[in-house]
């Protein structure tokens, strides 16, 4: 038998699906960003050479994808009724919101190493331009879709 639930926690219940489904969403809309990012923009990711910078769309996709478990997770817990699972998903949600607040403080202070050494992996591979048929390619592609690249000032 199941008892029944004041009218304030089948509200609390309801408002904890409803904020689930919604992170459900964004999710899904974070892997198709980090897809779109892969497809779209493989040819900035072909001059990285190994630095890293390719990995942003797969890190999209990996947090997009572990939005999505822990929204499940909640839901489930939710629709459940169980505090165990309640109790995880709280302490996932505590643990993400942290993070996200280091990275965020993390990319605003780097923000200008990041830029410079971007344009120095893009100054690197246009030395490169006439020998690599990957560079050559990967600046091709990056040309036609952008018209101009702009790396450090308007007399380049």
């Amino acid at each position: 038998m199941t008892e029944e639930l004041p009218p304030v926690w089948r509200i609390v219940r309801l408002l904890l699906f409803v904020f689930n489904l919604i992170f459900f969403v964004f999710g899904v809309i974070i892997v198709g960003l980090g897809g779109y990012a892969l497809n779209k923009y493989g040819a900035v990711f072909a001059l990285d050479d190994g630095k890293g910078w390719s990995s942003a769309p797969s890190l999209l996709i990996a947090i997009g994808v572990l939005i999505i478990i822990i929204s499940f997770l909640g839901f489930l817990g939710s629709c459940l009724q169980n505090r165990l699972l309640l109790f995880i998903f709280g302490i996932v949600l505590c643990v993400m919101l942290i993070l996200t607040l280091t990275a965020t403080i993390l990319g605003f202070k780097y923000k200008g190493r990041i830029e410079s050494q971007l344009a120095a992996v893009m100054k690197e591979s246009l030395m490169q331009y006439n020998t690599t048929s990957g560079v050559t390619n990967a600046w091709n592609e990056l040309q036609s879709k952008w018209v101009v690249i702009q790396l450090i000032n308007y007399s380049e």
